[in-house]
């Protein structure tokens, strides 16, 4: 589903938007971002299919260099200059944690107050789930993974045609989407249905000349 949204309500559509995985054939420039589990939900939805958000800092923080940033030399003015970089912050995307409960034929998704979430990280740091794993309560702040990993997000723009579009990407060292024949697998001792490796997730935005958005989001199981 593509989402038409206005520059103020940019963050408010993610959690309903487009599932899928993505596949990454350029990396930009990784930014360290800081990550709020917050006690409400993104969007308003059904009670079922509430998600505990977690809002990038104003929130996405200046690339490996904050304290930079307040200065306005930091490494994300530095590629794209400081109106655009502040258009990057102004629209970073809140990042959705829900609890997957898989019964019978149904797979039922609640909210997420507390447990342990995957950190989305620099796959150059790291690239297994035991460096990118924290626990995690909703109102609590989150930056790094328990290991001390801190979380990033990698952003591409491109300018076209009087458009902006700028996407940002996650990665997190697998995926785990769990199915009704989870079970059955682990018997065999064979990896689930929805397991794989390195797993890129993103969100995909295009800015009109008359400010109004149009996005994309993917979704990463857990």
């Amino acid at each position: 589903m593509t989402c038409a949204r206005s520059r103020a309500s940019a963050r408010r559509c993610l959690a309903s938007e487009t599932r899928g995985q993505a596949t990454v054939e350029w990396i930009g420039l990784v930014l360290a971002i800081a990550l709020v589990l917050a006690g409400t939900a993104v969007v308003a939805q059904r009670a079922d299919t509430l998600a505990f958000a977690s809002a990038l800092a104003r929130q996405l923080l200046c690339a490996l260099a904050s304290d930079r940033c307040e200065r306005g030399d930091g490494d994300l003015e530095r590629a794209y200059g400081a109106r655009l970089a502040e258009t990057i912050r102004d629209h970073a995307p809140g990042l959705v944690y829900q609890r997957a409960e898989v019964g019978g034929s149904e797979r039922v998704v609640a909210p997420l107050s507390k447990g342990e979430v995957d950190v989305p990280v620099d796959w150059r740091r790291c690239r297994q789930r035991s460096c990118a794993s924290a626990s995690a309560t909703a109102g609590t702040a989150l930056a790094a993974s328990a290991r001390g990993v801190p979380a990033a997000a990698f952003v591409h723009v491109v300018r076209r045609g009087g458009r902006t579009y700028v996407q940002y990407w996650f990665y997190y060292p697998d995926s785990r989407t769990r199915t009704i024949a989870d079970g059955l697998f682990r018997l065999l001792g064979r990896p689930t249905p929805g397991y794989h490796r390195d797993d890129w997730e993103a969100y995909e935005m295009r800015i009109e000349p008359d400010g109004s958005v149009l996005s994309r989001a993917s979704n990463h199981g857990d």
